[in-house]
């Protein structure tokens, strides 16, 4: 739901679920995001593979060519301290650019393309299935004194893909274009004593 850079910790619950959980039937999955410190400090990665990496499938080495194919992905953090010790900040960008391998064809293995027209044999095939991905995320970290502690980020994750492409005769033109938009905010005041957390969240 947020760029990996922004994970600070993260645990997985299968057992023993609190409350706040509710009817759960498998495993929770919980994450703390990162803030800002008294250092600023940034990361960068970027991994990225093409056709050329791996081996072509059985239609690729009956047809002579690979079909491009890639997949690549890239972010890069930046924090650190806008007043020493009270206010900080944390921006993080991820994004993802992945063209999947999709075998069209008719019928199974034994199929003879020969028999289709034309038109159609030029369906017939190695394909490709977009997806893109941008997220960002944003997070001021305020420690007013000893007691108090108010936070704000802000995610946004932007996708699009094209789905239902291959593994049988479904073509690019058959597939499903598909969008997905969220952004959230959260604002979070929390207020802590000797015995006890007050946790609230807008």
């Amino acid at each position: 739901p947020f760029p990996q850079l922004a994970n600070g910790e993260y645990k997985v619950l299968s057992s023993n679920y609190k409350a706040e959980y509710d009817q759960i039937s498998s495993a929770a999955v919980t994450a703390v995001t990162r803030s800002g410190t008294n250092e600023f400090e940034g990361q960068f990665f970027w991994d990225y593979t093409t056709n050329k990496m791996r081996s072509a499938t059985f239609s690729e080495e009956r047809n002579g060519r690979k079909v491009p194919s890639s997949e690549e992905q890239y972010g890069a953090s930046y924090g650190g301290p806008i007043i020493k010790d009270k206010l900080f900040f944390f921006l993080t960008y991820e994004a993802k650019e992945i063209e999947r391998l999709r075998d069209v064809r008719i019928g199974d293995a034994a199929f003879n393309a020969a028999l289709l027209t034309p038109e159609l044999a030029s369906y017939v095939g190695g394909s490709n299935a977009p997806f893109e991905q941008d997220m960002y995320f944003g997070k001021l970290t305020w420690q007013a004194n000893d007691d108090h502690l108010i936070e704000f980020s802000a995610k946004r994750r932007t996708e699009e893909e094209l789905t239902g492409i291959g593994d049988g005769p479904n073509t690019p033109n058959y597939g499903s274009s598909k969008t997905n938009n969220s952004t959230r905010l959260d604002l979070r005041w929390q207020w802590s004593g000797a015995n006890w957390l007050n946790d609230a969240h807008l």
